[in-house]
């Protein structure tokens, strides 16, 4: 059981949150080419489709525009999270242990507005430099203290300490920075001319939990075999016959483990996100698969099967839109 600290102070519910009705716009930028970002605020962006970005040198400026925050007054007073007087302060963060490194952007501040029924606009921005980014990592929307004010008589045991976190206002976003790579966990690594093309890695403690990320499994390709430059087609980034049969292969591997690890609990998986499994975990990443692929779990040979239609499909839709 994953063991979570109880906060010295209020913070914010997931009631409080959907009171608040945000509904961020996110873009992407850089000052030397469009990073061709794909995806949905709350589930998941992919960087460097159809475009020459390079996150090995060039930055990369995420903007995050909220038209409007409702019921922002509910944050303030004895029966909010902050004193009347004081000024929060909104911030994007990135997070991404396959980076190592965690930053706030630049922050929005509220505070107790005039009119309580006043919807308030906010406009963030995060600057991320150039090679620090790999892998895949987390957007969200943090609330902190900026300003304790001044505690009124009825205020009492709220936060006073400058960045007290009050949490995550709203879903966060996953961001996959290798945009025509795989969405999968794939490491390159110096095996050795005499191992094997390519193989599965797991070392993951609680699959519901742990992150999807080559932080508890990968897709590990030997540069050291003799056949590891027919992966990629040579000067592209075009899926190779070989590459799609190794990735296939892969995604059987991966479903067949969990499979035997979880025993009846993999049920739940083939009907969708299992209601215990954290957004973005391999349980997850494995429910998101066998429904978007229409994966047949029946038998390991109808596992495979279908896994190979659904990777042979997208390969060539991948092709089809160079």
């Amino acid at each position: 059981m994953k063991r979570s600290p109880i906060p010295p102070h209020p913070v914010l519910t997931l009631a409080l949150c959907e009171q608040m009705g945000v509904d961020p716009a996110i873009t992407f930028s850089s000052s030397r080419a469009n990073p061709g970002a794909r995806g949905k605020w709350g589930e998941q962006f992919t960087l460097g489709h159809d475009s020459d970005w390079d996150p090995g040198r060039d930055e990369l400026e995420v903007r995050c525009t909220l038209a409007g925050i409702r019921n922002v007054g509910q944050l303030f007073g004895p029966d909010g999270i902050a004193p009347r007087s004081a000024t929060l302060a909104l911030a994007l963060e990135w997070f991404s242990p396959d980076s190592g490194w965690r930053i706030l952007g630049r922050p929005e501040f509220l505070r107790l507005p005039e009119q309580s029924d006043a919807s308030v606009p906010a406009q963030l921005t995060l600057t991320l430099p150039a090679n620090t980014l790999r892998g895949t990592g987390i957007l969200s929307l943090q609330l902190l203290l900026g300003d304790a004010g001044t505690l009124e008589d009825d205020e009492k045991g709220l936060a006073r300490i400058l960045g007290f976190r009050f949490g995550m206002l709203g879903p966060d976003t996953r961001l996959v920075v290798d945009g025509d790579g795989s969405l999968f966990p794939v490491v390159v690594e110096a095996l050795g001319a005499e191992e094997p093309l390519w193989r599965f890695t797991q070392d993951w403690s609680d699959p519901f939990e742990d992150e999807f990320s080559t932080v508890w499994l990968s897709l590990s390709l030997n540069e050291n075999h003799r056949d590891f430059p027919m992966l990629r087609e040579q000067g592209t980034q075009t899926w190779t016959p070989l590459f799609c049969q190794v990735m296939a292969s892969w995604m059987a591997i991966f479903l067949l483990e969990l499979k035997a690890e979880l025993g009846v609990d993999f049920d739940a998986i083939a009907r969708g996100r299992p209601a215990a499994a954290a957004r973005g975990s391999v349980v997850d990443a494995a429910a998101s698969m066998v429904k978007r692929g229409n994966l047949n779990c029946s038998s390991p040979g109808e596992l495979i099967r279908s896994i190979q239609t659904w990777v042979d499909t997208t390969a060539r839709m991948a092709q089809g839109n160079q």
